[in-house]
């Protein structure tokens, strides 16, 4: 009798593993796995990542930041930073490419983290920071230019000498409607010390550009789409 019940209660396990395996299992409201074993998260319960872009090579530029040891002024050992001047316009170029693991068509919120050489004055003062870029599908053709800017900071604060801080771009990020995965951005990212907005006399030490995003999935179920 014994071995008969244990008999039935495997072969319920194993029934309700093939019926998981051929079927989509819904957890509760806001995840699924489905059929082919895709972890997908629906609603609010979607996750935020950072899409990474170090600055922390010699700039490219046509009006290029200075290349200066960080803390600034400092005459030891350490390591470089492109430091974006308060007049005119410094700039570095990059491209991105949005990962498989992003829900497609959720709006990408640019920003800048970096670093001031000196302490601000009252106000705050701050930068003026803008991201000039152009975003493709795969098979698309580029469109023209568009840009984000930003000029406040993450603490907002008067600036501190050497301290992190963080400038988001664009109000509401980027607009994502019909862009998908592996899709690229060609981006320009400068420092327009020539606008009134920007009011930091001091130079701001770039650190990385970053874009956050959502994500719905572990990857993709296929390789360039989603």
């Amino acid at each position: 009798m014994k071995r008969s019940f244990t008999l039935i209660v495997m072969l319920c396990i194993i029934g309700m593993a093939n019926w998981a395996i051929a079927q989509e299992v819904k957890i509760n409201t806001d995840f699924t796995i489905e059929a082919d074993g895709t972890f997908e998260v629906t609603n609010d319960a979607r996750t935020w990542d950072d899409l990474r872009v170090p600055l922390s090579e010699p700039s490219t530029g046509t009006v290029k930041p200075v290349w200066a040891k960080f803390p600034y002024g400092f005459d030891g050992s350490g390591p470089y930073l492109n430091w974006f001047q308060p007049t005119g316009v410094d700039e570095m170029y990059f491209v991105v490419q949005l990962p498989h693991d992003w829900d497609e068509e959720t709006n990408i919120m640019p920003h800048i983290h970096w670093v001031p050489s000196a302490s601000g004055a009252a106000g705050p003062t701050t930068p003026r920071w803008v991201l000039q870029y152009a975003w493709a599908n795969l098979g698309e053709a580029f469109p023209v230019y568009d840009t984000v800017s930003g000029n406040t900071t993450v603490p907002n604060e008067v600036l501190v000498k050497d301290k992190h801080y963080l400038t988001p771009l664009g109000s509401g990020g980027i607009p994502a409607a019909g862009k998908t995965i592996s899709s690229m951005l060609v981006c320009r990212i400068y420092r327009d010390g020539g606008n009134s907005l920007d009011t930091y006399t001091g130079l701001a030490g770039a650190l990385e550009v970053d874009f956050h995003y959502q994500r719905n999935t572990i990857g993709s179920r296929n390789q360039y789409t989603k």
